[in-house]
This record gives C-alpha cells, sequence and structure tokens, in this order.
C-alpha cells in the first residue's frame, strides 16, 4: 500500500472513530447561591454520565490529540527557541491557511494546516525538508482542525462530534470527550456514552480543563454589551464549571458579560489550586480582567478602561517576572494599538505592573484568538510574549524587565500573518509557525 494512501485509511478511521449518536437529554436542576465581591447565581445539574472517578486523565506524551491551544487555556509553551536566529523556512501552500497546529515525533515538528475553504494539509519534516500532502478530511470553513502525530507523520483529526458546533473545537483528554452543539448544548462522551450536561453555552466557547479534573466554559449567551469584536454581538452572561458528574453554572449581574470565547485555568496565587481567568466588560468600565474560583466566587479584578467598548485581550500567565514572579499576560487595546500587559495578583486586586507597546494579539471581527503565545523563543533562558506587530508583518517578543518591560527582539513574517501562532517542544527544542495571507506555512525550526 502506498504512503498517501496508508495515510488517508488512517485519516478516514479517526473520522469513523469520531461518530457516535447523541443521548435523550436527562437530569435534575438544584438552585444554589455563591457570594464574592460579584455575586453570582448558580445551578449544579446532574448529567447522564456514568459513575466513575471525576478526575480527567492527562494526555499521554505521544499520540495526544493537539488542538490550537492548549487543554487549560494558558498558552504557555515549554521548550528552549531560536526565533531570532534562524534562518525561517517558507513553505508554499495549496490555498490560504486559516489555522495551524503542531504535533511532535521526538525530533521534528509536523504541521496539520486548515485553509480557509476547509480543506486540510500536512507539512511533515522529512531528511531536513518540508514535505506538503493534502488529506481527504475537510472541515467547515474557517474550523478549528485538530491533529495527531502518528507513524506516517501528522494527521488531522476529525472534529469531537460530527453535530459539534464548527465554530468551537470540542476537547478530547484522554479517551473522555466534550462538544458544544450549534443549539447551544454542551455533550460530554464518557466511557463511549453521550450525555447532555447542560444548555445555554455560547457556540464559539473554548472548553479548558484544569490540572484536577475540572471543565470550564462560557455560557449564558447575551447581547447586551455589542462590541462584537470576536466574531459576533454574543458576549457570555456566566460560566460553567463541570466535572464527570456534574455541571454548576455561574450567571453574572447584569449589566457585566464576560467578553472572550476561553476561559483559563492559572494558579495565579501558587497555592497549587487553579483559578478561572475570564475578561470581564460591560459599557461604563470597558474590559478588565478577572479571577474566579472553581465555586464561581470573584477573587480578584484588575483595572478596566473607565469607558466601555475598550477591549483586554488575556494571553496567558507565567513566571515572567524580572525575579520569577508568576505574572498575568494581557494585551489591551489590540485592534487600536496594542500594549503588551503584565499583572500580578495583589490583595484583592490585578495590579497592573508593567507595559509596553508594538504588539497585537487580535484581528478585529475574528475568531482565532491565538496570534500571541509565551515561550522561552529565543534561547536565553527567560520567558517571552511572542506576538505579531500591529500591521501583522512582524513577530516579536515582549519581556519583563527589573523596570518595567521591553520589546526585546522583531523577527520579518516575510508577508502578513493570516494564522494563529503555534509553538511545539519538541524534546527541549521549540518550533513555531504561522501561515500568511499569500498561502505560505512560514516555519521556524528548532535546534
Amino acid at each position: 500500500m502506498t504512503r498517501a494512501a496508508l495515510r488517508s485509511l488512517a485519516v478516514l478511521t479517526l473520522i469513523a472513530l469520531a461518530a457516535c449518536a447523541d443521548s435523550a437529554p436527562t437530569g435534575t436542576s438544584q438552585p444554589t447561591t455563591t457570594t464574592g465581591d460579584t455575586p453570582v447565581s448558580s445551578t449544579t445539574t446532574a448529567t447522564t454520565a456514568p459513575p466513575g472517578t471525576t478526575t480527567i486523565r492527562p494526555p499521554e506524551p505521544e499520540g495526544a490529540i493537539v488542538g490550537v491551544q492548549p487543554a487549560d487555556g494558558n498558552r504557555v509553551v515549554s521548550g528552549s527557541g531560536r526565533v531570532p536566529a534562524v534562518s525561517p523556512i517558507d513553505v508554499p501552500l495549496p490555498g490560504i491557511p486559516a489555522w495551524v497546529v503542531g504535533v511532535t515525533d521526538g525530533e521534528a515538528a509536523g504541521w496539520v494546516v486548515a485553509l480557509e475553504n476547509g480543506e486540510t494539509v500536512t507539512v511533515a519534516w522529512r531528511s531536513g525538508q518540508a514535505v506538503v500532502e493534502t488529506t481527504p478530511l475537510r472541515l467547515a470553513p474557517l474550523q478549528p482542525p485538530r491533529a495527531i502525530a502518528t507513524s506516517q507523520g501528522p494527521l488531522p483529526v476529525a472534529p469531537v462530534h460530527p453535530t459539534g458546533s464548527p465554530t468551537t473545537e470540542g476537547l478530547t483528554v484522554g479517551e473522555d470527550s466534550w462538544h458544544v452543539t450549534g443549539d447551544t448544548r454542551l455533550w460530554a462522551n464518557l466511557d463511549g456514552a453521550d450525555s447532555l450536561v447542560t444548555e445555554g453555552v455560547l457556540t464559539d466557547t473554548r472548553l479548558v480543563a484544569s490540572q484536577t479534573g475540572l471543565l470550564a466554559l462560557l455560557t449564558d449567551p447575551t447581547d447586551r454589551y455589542p462590541h462584537g469584536v470576536l466574531g459576533d454581538i454574543v458576549e457570555a452572561g456566566g460560566f460553567a464549571v463541570v466535572d464527570r458528574d456534574t455541571a454548576t453554572r455561574f450567571t453574572l449581574p447584569e449589566p457585566t458579560v464576560i467578553e472572550g470565547l476561553s476561559p483559563m485555568w492559572v494558579d495565579a496565587d501558587g497555592d497549587g489550586v487553579e483559578e478561572i481567568l475570564v475578561t470581564l466588560a460591560d459599557r461604563e468600565g470597558g474590559a478588565r480582567l478577572a479571577l474566579f474560583d472553581a465555586g464561581g466566587t470573584l477573587i480578584s479584578e484588575g483595572p478596566s478602561f473607565d469607558q466601555g467598548f475598550r477591549w483586554r485581550h488575556q494571553i496567558g500567565a507565567a513566571p515572567l517576572g524580572p525575579n520569577g514572579e508568576y505574572e498575568i499576560v494581557s494585551v489591551a487595546t489590540p485592534h487600536l494599538g496594542g500594549v503588551v500587559e503584565f499583572s500580578r495578583l495583589g490583595e484583592g486586586t490585578l495590579e497592573l505592573v508593567a507595559s509596553v507597546p508594538g504588539l497585537t494579539s487580535h484581528v478585529l471581527g475574528s475568531r482565532v484568538i491565538d496570534l500571541a503565545l509565551i515561550a522561552d523563543a529565543d534561547g536565553d533562558g527567560l520567558l517571552e510574549v511572542v506576538a505579531p506587530t500591529q500591521d501583522l508583518t512582524e513577530i516579536g517578543a515582549a519581556r519583563r524587565t527589573a523596570d518595567g518591560a521591553e520589546i526585546a527582539w522583531v523577527v520579518p513574517m516575510g508577508g502578513r500573518l493570516c494564522t494563529n501562532l503555534f509553538a511545539v517542544d519538541v524534546a527541549g527544542s521549540l518550533w513555531m509557525a504561522g501561515g500568511r495571507d499569500d498561502g505560505v506555512l512560514r516555519i521556524w525550526p528548532g535546534r
């Protein structure tokens, strides 16, 4: 059998494994309340999942399915790169790319690229060269892809479920999976059986998993804050925390919304317990970062803009401070002239400790919220925030310093970035790639 035939068979097998039938929704609701600086109302719903452990199995280091963002939503990548020093490799593609996902076979990075029209291609690294091959898997236009490393190279993986919303990924962790449908429902597939988890979720929310087995996602669609920077004017009026047995939803008081697509699990206070990071917004104050615990209690908020319709894009959290302090990264007003911000958890507040202009993280109206990442992309042992410049023609790095922050370096994109940036740790070596609007994948290889 030819290599192309083997690849086609592997893709079709993955598609077949993804198919399963819906089950009838069941469950009961019980209202509870949660107190905090910003009260939220909560509803806990039992799922139809069979009994079992509430701890989600972590992905295996080899053969794990990879999506466009880390499972916890925190865009931090391990490994050491050499982006400013290495000569990038430009790989022509058979169309305009929309998304890039990378995987590793332990020796090199391979890439799955979803084109604007939904076609998927793979870019494998063989004998020092990039080899492009088309695959039989076709996604909905602009649908985020998933990828897996196989003995035949990188392969795209079919969506989590054939009824899943095309504006989000779904999530697979171990043998369990969750997906959102276009009718605002969250479903789980646990131990091979489908179960309705909860209703009233955003159809473009990202699903994120904590280290202890909890899922978080955005709920309660509302148009009460019609900023419309993320693809539509619908934002979240709350969020949900889900385990294998129950889903607890927390509803924010009006006029506040969560302006974003993905919550994020971070351990901001270093106590070993992760919190949920979101971006709150309203017409009076615009957007500000906020931390909630898994029980729905507001822990802290950051500064707002004191005016509506100004966005703050959360990127991730890591030991970025000059002495290794844990800091949260956001980009303020990415559409008006981006400013990279570094914040720390203080006494009930998220304190802005440093900022530097010059990089952006989002294109107005796009659902691609993955233009920036956190990594040691230059190999100096320090983490940087890697993101494009405002015109998307260069990639730069914002780094903390003893007295603030600086743009440490900038490299050319060779054209205009039109996809997410994706980095892969290959045995400690960081590879990074992004797609251009001239139909080229630019790769910065590792050592």
